[in-house]
């Protein structure tokens, strides 16, 4: 079977294009997903944090707050390096968030103190939010939109591929009786490696190599000929997005799968450790098990939506994300007593139910309703919003689940889901009959 990505055809024009994207989707995968080596540090090391800083009023709430603020930046950084990336091209964003990354990492290792844990915590997300913007705008620059399912299905792998291997390590870390800083040490000596050779490798685009460049997408929401360049104008590149119905409920979509997503990303190794049982290093270990599902998720979803859908994806993310709601609803009844393997489990299968769908918003989707023109800014609005969501995720989960326990912060999310398939619904209904008689997205 071919390969959709290597095969040299007419849209891949020839071997050397062939090769530079197969070495262009590698560096933005390994490059994205060592980004998450100075992001999970923090959900792992949280425990530790609790335990040897508790007497200064370090607890669920504080750190809650801690992610809150964090979520908040990144939400403001996904919007705005995203804009910025469609003018400025998407390499020199990527590589900057990662430089960025590596130095507050480093910050928050030095750092004590609830004060200084926010203001590093605060800088890491902000510079973060340039990774994937840029990802999203070298991908559109390289790959024609007949690939953009294919190509965003593998390079959304890297959320959570990245997730679990830098949870393993770290759980592997704290198991021997690593501190806290040596994990944060770990995370950004990791990140700084990769990023020194995606920086020398990685290229914006064909035509930085002298080769052809691949057609955009026809169902952009711009009205005129999908250009190669922003518009000038600041209205004109984010104006077409805020007027598309069909946008605005991706946005919609976004904010509540964020939440969920979010909500499992910062606090399930701190769950498993209270409710399970289980100790700092298993916890972090076992919640591996959420991004690996979720990888399933992507490829699985991905691959349904386009092979056995047609591309009808709202009404597969609106019963997806309706079982999630029970399994979250399944697991505010787990109690201290009850096998620490049950809320591994229903944990695992949030993500199956979850991750695939939040992986079509800022990829294939994103790049679908941007083009090669508005790409970054797609993904960033989709995200931006998302990750506003993302704030209930923090200080909202954190301090439900402080004050009214873990149970209530998991009807929290259950009925947060719940909302999520009915918008996810009317968007199959409202949008996707629409496409599919040929019509272009609104």
């Amino acid at each position: 079977m071919s390969d959709p990505i290597a095969c040299p055809t007419a849209e891949t024009g020839s071997e050397a294009l062939r090769a530079r994207r197969i070495e262009t989707v590698l560096l933005l995968f390994v490059g994205y997903a060592g980004y998450y080596f100075c992001r999970t540090f923090f959900a792992s090391i949280k425990p530790l944090l609790i335990d040897q800083y508790h007497t200064i009023g370090v607890n669920k709430e504080t750190l809650g707050l801690i992610s809150t603020v964090g979520t908040l930046t990144y939400a403001a950084g996904k919007v705005g390096n995203s804009i910025v990336c469609d003018y400025v091209g998407g390499r020199r964003m990527f590589l900057l968030g990662m430089v960025g990354a590596v130095a507050t990492t480093l910050a928050f290792g030095a750092s004590a103190g609830v004060a200084w844990f926010l203001i590093c915590w605060a800088l890491n997300r902000l510079v973060q939010s340039a990774g994937w913007g840029g990802l999203v705008k070298i991908a559109s620059n390289w790959f024609a939109y007949t690939q953009y399912g294919t190509v965003m299905a593998i390079l959304c792998l890297t959320f959570v591929l990245g997730d679990a291997s830098s949870k393993l390590l770290y759980g592997w870390m704290l198991h021997r009786g690593a501190t806290w800083q040596s994990v944060c040490l770990a995370g950004s000596g990791t990140l700084a490696v990769i990023a020194a050779f995606v920086a020398w490798r990685l290229k914006d685009g064909p035509r930085d190599v002298g080769l052809p460049e691949p057609p955009a997408s026809p169902i952009q929401v711009y009205d005129d000929a999908p250009g190669e360049e922003p518009d000038a104008s600041l209205w004109g590149l984010v104006g077409p997005f805020l007027r598309s119905p069909s946008f605005l409920l991706v946005l919609i979509l976004s904010f509540g799968l964020t939440i969920v997503r979010d909500a499992f990303g910062e606090w399930l190794p701190l769950y498993l450790t209270e409710a399970a049982g289980l100790s700092p290093g298993h916890a972090s270990m076992w919640a591996t098990l959420f991004p690996i599902f979720g990888a399933v998720s992507i490829l699985a979803v991905g691959w349904c939506s386009d092979r056995l859908l047609s591309r009808r994806r709202g009404g597969l993310i609106a019963t997806l994300v309706t079982l999630a709601a029970a399994a979250l609803a399944a697991l505010s009844h787990v109690g201290a007593g009850s096998n620490p393997l049950l809320p591994v489990a229903l944990s695992a299968l949030v993500a199956l139910l979850t991750i695939g769908p939040y992986s079509l918003l800022g990829g294939a989707i994103a790049l679908d309703l941007g083009g090669r023109r508005g790409s970054a800014t797609a993904s960033g609005l989709v995200d931006g919003v998302g990750y506003v969501g993302g704030i209930v995720s923090g200080l909202g989960i954190g301090s439900v689940a402080q004050r009214l326990g873990w149970g209530a912060a998991f009807y929290l999310l259950a009925g947060i889901a719940a909302v999520t398939a009915l918008a996810a619904m009317a968007y199959w209904r409202r949008y996707e009959p629409r496409h599919r008689s040929g019509e272009s997205a609104p």
